[in-house]
């Protein structure tokens, strides 16, 4: 490795979050745009090609690879949405409302779920509802509602 610049791939929008899928190589790129739903372009590093752009939700920010479902997330905060798309084809399969603006999602080991971790609660300001925490037992138990003032986490089975 030589640190040599090898290529650059032009995608008409600046570019945010990155994921790589390691069984195809294939490099998946969020791109917020301003004032209208963001797009994902699917890219081979080999070849310097984008193989397919869609359509996301609302600011697309972060965006994770379920390698054992062959399925990608991406964050929309503006949105309050999680879209799910073919690892394969970059098709988008789902849009799932969350009710909240998204910063994170990371995939459980083993099981290919998400977990996707928002900033507030439900669309009326309430936490999501407590049968998550058998998934995540390390995280503190929610307070009643009157005093809940942090974040929220929710798991997508895909």
């Amino acid at each position: 490795m030589t640190g040599a610049l090898i290529r650059t791939i032009g995608l008409g929008a600046p570019p945010y979050g990155m994921a790589v899928d390691r069984w195809t190589g294939r490099v998946f790129v969020t791109m917020p745009i301003t004032g209208r739903p963001g797009r994902v372009s699917m890219l081979d590093p080999r070849s310097g090609r984008v193989l397919r752009t869609v359509t996301v939700g609302q600011d697309p920010y972060t965006i994770t690879v379920a390698e054992r479902t062959r399925r990608v997330v991406v964050t929309n905060i503006g949105g309050h949405s999680v879209s799910v798309l073919d690892a394969r084809t970059a098709r988008v399969l789902r849009s799932i409302d969350l009710g909240t603006a998204p910063l994170a999602a990371v995939v459980a080991d083993g099981t290919g779920e998400h977990i996707v971790v928002s900033t507030f609660g439900d669309k009326q300001g309430r936490p999501h509802p407590s049968w998550w925490q058998q998934w995540v037992p390390w995280i503190a138990k929610q307070v009643p509602y009157s005093r809940r003032t942090d974040g929220a986490v929710s798991i997508l089975t895909l």
